[in-house]
């Protein structure tokens, strides 16, 4: 019951609409998702995280051809 009312407190500032629900990608200032910026957030400095290269994404995405 505690998990409930934490949740339901939590909910409290969200507002319900009729609305279409759009996607916003935060992480470009084009707001729309892309390859390219996903690989460019997962980037530091030009250095991949190796979890990345590890990773089972196609080979499209790891190796950088995101367009």
């Amino acid at each position: 019951m505690r998990e409930w009312e934490i949740l339901m407190n939590r909910s409290e500032d969200y507002k319900l609409n009729d609305e279409v629900d759009k996607f916003i990608w935060v992480l470009d200032k084009s707001i729309k998702y892309t390859t390219r910026s996903m690989h460019r957030r997962l980037s530091f400095r030009g250095l991949l995280i190796m979890k990345l290269w590890k990773s089972k994404l196609p080979n499209k995405i790891k190796d950088g051809n995101l367009e």
